[in-house]
């Protein structure tokens, strides 16, 4: 494509942004936001804005966009400032037109969400790390913390999106990012029948045999909510390939076109596209070349006993 024929492609979406967010009220939800708080020697709370590699896109985006940002406060600095707001949405540290809005479930909850589900469990089910003789163990305390803490915690996040929406007289588009969002697509729509929402599991999707290192009953919990959205974004063809073929097993109501990839999902059409990852590399040179990672790269060249996943 000529430079020309690029700007005017280009110059043509950033139309189609534009009316979108002029018409739609634009809320995010991800487990982590595009902004931190971390306490100071003096207990103050200070602001550390994040860069989301999921959503880089909207970071470049020509011209002011409004968006609230919906995401879990994880730490005491971040339910301290969500307390200095009045539990209300904070703007430190965001650019203009932005705003974010934690929500905070229990400490219990939330450890049940995020150490007991997402991170030993999701996140190594979406990466293909538990095989056929090294398989989780999902015990009392699993599926425990599977009603307790990931559907609380996601019902409440759909809950937040909710009552954003009815802060604006406009029809929200709701952009949900992580593959800690499984079950909010669900929550969403039960609470706005109207809004647009893009699902982005920002992780491989995994094969329908993967999901059986799982109970039946969450993986066809996931995969119906998932169908709540209207448009579900993956990186690349195997990944979507995977999501279907899990569809057919583990929804079985729902019917996959392979030829528009398309679902007929238990909210109408849920279409599968592809959407490459936005790169940007001055926040991976930025990583690459801080004190930390240059301390982890030193003691993996030691020799030290280390399991590193890449």
């Amino acid at each position: 494509m000529s430079s020309d024929a690029a700007e005017l492609r280009g110059a043509e979406l950033d139309a189609l942004c534009a009316d979108l967010f002029a018409r739609r009220q634009v809320i995010v939800a991800s487990n982590r936001g595009p902004v931190s708080f971390h306490r100071t020697e003096g207990d103050r709370t200070v602001a550390r804005t994040e860069s989301p590699a999921t959503l880089g896109a909207l970071t470049a985006a020509r011209g002011r966009l409004e968006l609230t940002w919906v995401s879990v406060a994880s730490g005491d600095a971040d339910r301290k400032a969500l307390r200095e707001a009045d539990g209300g949405p904070m703007t430190r540290g965001l650019p203009e037109g932005w705003a974010a809005r934690l929500i905070q479930p229990s400490r219990r909850a939330h450890h049940r969400f995020y150490n007991v589900i997402c991170n030993p469990l999701l996140w190594f089910l979406h990466h293909r790390s538990w095989g056929l003789t090294h398989t989780p163990n999902i015990d009392h305390e699993a599926h425990s913390a599977w009603e307790r803490g990931f559907t609380v915690v996601s019902e409440q996040i759909g809950e937040a999106v909710a009552d954003e929406a009815g802060r604006s007289g406009r029809p929200a588009a709701v952009f949900l990012r992580g593959y800690h969002m499984h079950l909010v697509p669900h929550a969403v729509r039960k609470a706005l029948s109207g809004a647009l929402i893009h699902y982005a599991p920002g992780a491989p999707w995994p094969e329908t045999g993967d999901w059986l290192a799982l109970p039946r009953t969450w993986g066809e919990q996931v995969h119906r909510s998932v169908l709540y959205a209207d448009v579900v974004a993956f990186a690349g063809h195997r990944d979507r390939r995977a999501f279907a073929a899990a569809v057919e097993e583990l929804a079985s109501a729902a019917e996959v076109d392979r030829d528009s990839w398309v679902v007929d999902g238990p909210s109408g059409v849920t279409r599968l596209v592809i959407e490459r990852p936005a790169i940007e590399p001055g926040y991976f040179e930025a990583v690459a070349s801080s004190h930390r990672a240059r301390q982890e790269a030193a003691r993996m060249e030691t020799g030290a006993d280390v399991h590193t996943f890449v």
